[in-house]
């Protein structure tokens, strides 16, 4: 009997801990995703997520370094998020020690593939 309370314990908490890692990773749809040329160039819409949270499209460029950001769009109100996954040609990018997904565009080089992932971000609550 001794055996089976903390079993039972431990299965509950797996349980609590899912349900907490489901809802900071959920999927947010509607989000803008924003590409800006460094340093302080302009900025520009090239996509909004979709149901799934993913958001592709072929952004033209020039040499130089971008950056991809996410955004509320304009008069709507968001739930908290994170741009969560960025990628450029099928090429995975990390973020920064700021968090900023940033890549380079060489000589030659005039449309590049985006894909990017936004994520609901669960704040907790203040106590």
């Amino acid at each position: 009997m001794t055996l089976r309370i903390p079993l039972l314990a431990t299965a509950l908490m797996t349980l609590a801990f899912a349900a907490v890692a489901q809802t900071q990773t959920a999927p947010l749809s509607g989000i803008d995703v924003i590409v800006r040329k460094k340093p302080a160039g302009n900025a520009f819409v090239v996509g909004q997520t979709g149901r799934d949270g993913w958001a592709s499209s072929r952004v033209q460029v020039q040499t130089g370094e971008y950056s991809v950001q996410a955004a509320c769009p304009p008069r709507l109100a968001c739930r908290a998020f994170r741009l969560a996954s960025v990628s450029i040609n099928g090429r995975r990018l990390d973020p920064d020690v700021r968090g900023e997904f940033a890549f380079p565009v060489g000589a030659g080089v005039s449309q590049v593939m985006l894909r990017a992932s936004v994520l609901e971000q669960s704040i907790p609550a203040p106590r």
